[in-house]
């Protein structure tokens, strides 16, 4: 799966959250993407989950980018 179309699938679930708060994940998302090394990946991806989930108002865009992006297709 390649950045474009993983980030353009993540876009057509931001309904799940609010306009700040998809500012706000898109943002995080880019920034965890520009990682220089797998390990800073994968440790940044593992820190957004922990974070989005900390918050209930994350929960639903949470549960699908960890189903889809990081249990399914972590390869981005």
């Amino acid at each position: 799966m390649c950045w474009f179309h993983m980030i353009q699938k993540c876009r057509a679930h931001r309904n799940l959250l609010t306009k700040q708060q998809w500012k706000q994940v898109d943002t995080e998302i880019h920034a965890v993407q520009l990682s220089f090394s797998d390990d800073v990946f994968h440790h940044g991806i593992n820190l957004l989950i922990t974070k989005w989930h900390g918050d209930q108002s994350f929960a639903n865009f949470c549960d699908y980018f960890n189903a889809q992006w990081v249990e399914k297709l972590s390869c981005w």
